[in-house]
Formats: C-alpha cells, sequence, structure tokens
C-alpha cells in the first residue's frame, strides 16, 4: 500500500533535475518506514508549483520519480547499489564508496537480553559519496538520503538546509556520510535509530541528526 505525504516547502532560489525549482521543509514519516519498500509519495508545493515525488525498488535497486505536476515533466533517479552509483536519466551523476563497522558486541549474550527494551548500539556505516560540480540540489540530497535507507532528499534538505545543500552540490563537493545504526525490538517489530552526519571533503561537518525507520 502506498504511503502519501503532502508537503508545503517555501524555498528562495531555483535549479531542481529538470531545472526548476528544489524544495525544502518538513516531513511527516508516520506510518512510513522504508519510503522505497512502502513506494511512498510526496507532494511538494513549492512557490506555487506541485511537484510530486515516487519512491520506489526496482530490479533491487532505489528509485526516485520526480514530476513537475505543471509541465508533467519527470525525471528518474536510480541508486545502483551494486555498482555503487547513482543514474539520472541514465547518466550517471554521483558514485559512492561503501565501508562497515559492525560492532561485534550484538554476539554478546546481554546485547540480546537488553536489546528488547531499549536501543541497542550495531555498527556505524561510513559512506564516501562524490558527484559532478554542479549537480542539481535534488540529486545531490538524493544521493546522501538513499545510502541512509529511511530518509529522502526533502528530509535531507530540512535538516541540513538548502543553501548548504546548494554550495556542496554546485561545488562538487563530496563528502562522507556517516551513520551509528541503533536498534530496538519490539515484538515483531524492529525499529532502527540512526544518527548520522555529512562531512564535506573540506571538513565541515553538518550534523549530528537523528532518523527512525521501523520494519
Amino acid at each position: 500500500m502506498k504511503k502519501y505525504k503532502k508537503v508545503i516547502a517555501t524555498i528562495l532560489s531555483s535549479s531542481l533535475l529538470m531545472g526548476t525549482t528544489v524544495f525544502a521543509g518538513e516531513r511527516n514519516l508516520e506510518n512510513i518506514s522504508n519510503p522505497y519498500v512502502e513506494k511512498a509519495e510526496e507532494e511538494l508545493q513549492i512557490e506555487g508549483i506541485n511537484y510530486r515525488y515516487e519512491y520506489g525498488v526496482e530490479k533491487g535497486n532505489k528509485v526516485t520519480y520526480i514530476t513537475n505536476e505543471k509541465t508533467k515533466e519527470k525525471d528518474k533517479l536510480v541508486y545502483d547499489e551494486t555498482e555503487g552509483i547513482f543514474l539520472l536519466n541514465g547518466e550517471k551523476i554521483a558514485e559512492i564508496e561503501k565501508t562497515e563497522e559492525i560492532d561485534r558486541s550484538v554476539e554478546n549474550g546481554n546485547y540480546y537480553q537488553n536489546r528488547a527494551s531499549k536501543y541497542n548500539y550495531v555498527g556505524t556505516v561510513n559512506n564516501k559519496v562524490t558527484w559532478k560540480r554542479g549537480v542539481a540540489v535534488a540529486a545531490a540530497a538524493a544521493v546522501i538520503a538513499a545510502v541512509m535507507v529511511s530518509m529522502t532528499g526533502a528530509e535531507v534538505i530540512g535538516k541540513i538546509g538548502y543553501n548548504a545543500v546548494k554550495s556542496f552540490a554546485q561545488n562538487g563537493v563530496g563528502g562522507r556520510v556517516k551513520s551509528k545504526i541503533y536498534e530496538m525490538k519490539a515484538g515483531k517489530i524492529t525499529n532502527y535509530k540512526h544518527i548520522w552526519s555529512f562531512t564535506t571533503n573540506s571538513g565541515i561537518k553538518y550534523g549530528d541528526y537523528t532518523s527512525y525507520i521501523t520494519v
């Protein structure tokens, strides 16, 4: 079943995948776990124009469709996790180098005794991301979001800030997305907490931020 969220956002600058205005703002993630698996949708109204964001999975890859509802123009952003690349309408625009630091304490018996009652640390993912100079703001935000599992570009821009994302996107400044992952069991449900940050190659850090996912 698709989850639908409407987001009203105000922005002062323009530049998007299809050459129009890019968004920022808040997302209501209530009742949404993984937006790609859930095939979530967002509608964003920016400067009087509505944009529809549709998330999904195709051939094992995360896919984001962005449609300008006025012109009906649609862009397709694909994250090929196997190859570690992003494709915008078939053209490579970014790549990711993943490293993982798994906490071996998950094998400890106390971990399993405690994880039903509180969040427990299970590991850290440290992703190096690079993209083309002049890439659209929404594309850079989507690159960061996709490696975070539960987020979308809207949330990335909302947390980091539009001007910051615009700056390192247009200047081709990549960086590292680092996320500490925690989990908590509640019956058949597992809640995950990500405490994450983005640090540019020039050493500027944005974060830490906290995001959640339920599976």
